[in-house]
């Protein structure tokens, strides 16, 4: 199936795995440039890294503080995800 989105570039967090890898799976036979943000790499990400359409970003979006990570909702204490 033709999208028509050869060239373009998109950002997948939970690339992991599951349904985050298999986004990027099918982006990038789309010829989409990937930037495939997740903790941990895998055997199919690092295949996909290796083929050279796809870059990963190992960023933890949950860990408060952290570069990209969750912050504080303004006057709740509590973090968004």
């Amino acid at each position: 199936m033709d999208l028509g989105l050869e060239g373009r570039t998109a950002v997948v967090t939970g690339a992991g795995r599951g349904t985050g890898l298999a986004v990027v799976e099918a982006l990038a036979a789309e010829g989409v440039q990937v930037v495939a943000g997740a903790r941990h790499s895998s055997d199919g990400l690092g295949a996909l890294v290796q083929a050279g359409n796809v870059r990963l970003v190992q960023v933890d979006l949950a860990e408060v503080g952290a570069p990209g990570g969750s912050s504080p909702r303004p006057g709740t204490g509590s973090t968004c995800s």
